[in-house]
């Protein structure tokens, strides 16, 4: 008798630790910190899946649901599942912002709308807003080397100064990584410790770094010249933590060359997106 997690002939199933008996339904994998959904046959599902009367969205390589802001690229269309997984409808107030989300599709509106005889103006939705690289956390918690700045647990670094604020997959958990913020891709490349990153300049005059999160060039989904917007998404973090940068700094090549230097060339991005987001309200 077997128990916990097996593959076999090419499916994931789950048994019982003590009784061996085959789970179905929704099952939470404490050991890898995700929630997957069995089938009544016992098989992981993956991908979208109609449950209960419900949407779901589960990754398709670990199977675990998502939640958030989520790109359906093949309907061309984003969506929002919330905290228990489902696809949402109509209008939300999701982390003190309004959205609508299509009644019978679920994707979200970026412009003029009716809604009961009153007209919303989602345009906003599109530039110069602000939000969270994994929206369904919000701004979460972080440790101190993980915070922008010189900070207790930070020594390891030269001059102890961190230039941007870390989102641990742990403490931050998602694969999807969204834009804080909308603007024009201007540089998709790889420099070690850097690694595989993504720079996106606004048109309010920041440069945005999302580096550390994509462990190869397949991960990163957006392409230089591609105009974006808030909550769209970067690419798909497979590795320990994205690191966020922003600066105001226009040439990107010095503002780098400057990222262990405490000299006011790196904003801190908690405070940015924070302020930012007030602002929006």
């Amino acid at each position: 008798m077997q128990y916990g997690q097996q593959k076999i002939n090419g499916s994931w199933y789950f048994f019982d630790k003590n009784s061996g008996r085959m789970k179905t339904g929704f099952q939470e994998i404490k050991g890898q910190n995700k929630t997957v959904y069995y089938n009544t046959q016992g098989k992981m599902q993956y991908g979208q899946q109609y449950i209960n009367g419900s949407w779901y969205l589960f990754d398709e390589k670990s199977g675990a649901m998502k939640t958030g802001f989520q790109e359906i690229k093949d309907q061309n269309k984003t969506v929002y599942y919330n905290n228990q997984g489902k696809m949402q409808y109509g209008l939300q107030k999701i982390n003190g912002k309004e959205y609508y989300f299509d009644k019978f599709s679920g994707a979200m509106a970026t412009g003029k709308i009716t809604i009961d005889g009153k007209t919303y103006d989602f345009s906003s939705n599109v530039q110069n807003t602000w939000g969270w690289p994994f929206p369904s956390i919000g701004q979460g918690s972080f440790t101190g080397a993980q915070l922008f700045g010189v900070n207790p647990g930070g020594g390891f670094r030269t001059n102890g100064f961190h230039d941007g604020l870390d989102f641990g997959s742990y403490d931050h958990p998602g694969s999807s990584v969204h834009a804080v913020h909308g603007g024009t891709v201007t540089r998709v490349s790889y420099t070690p410790g850097l690694e595989h990153y993504v720079v996106v300049k606004s048109d309010d005059g920041y440069n945005i770094v999302y580096q550390e999160a994509f462990s190869n060039r397949g991960n990163i989904k957006v392409s230089v010249g591609q105009k974006i917007k808030t909550g769209d998404v970067i690419g798909y973090r497979n590795t320990s933590h994205l690191h966020l940068g922003i600066t105001r700094e226009q040439n990107i090549d010095k503002a780098i060359a400057n990222s262990f230097n405490n000299n006011d060339t790196w904003l801190n991005p908690l405070s940015v997106i924070k302020n930012g987001i007030a602002n929006q309200k």
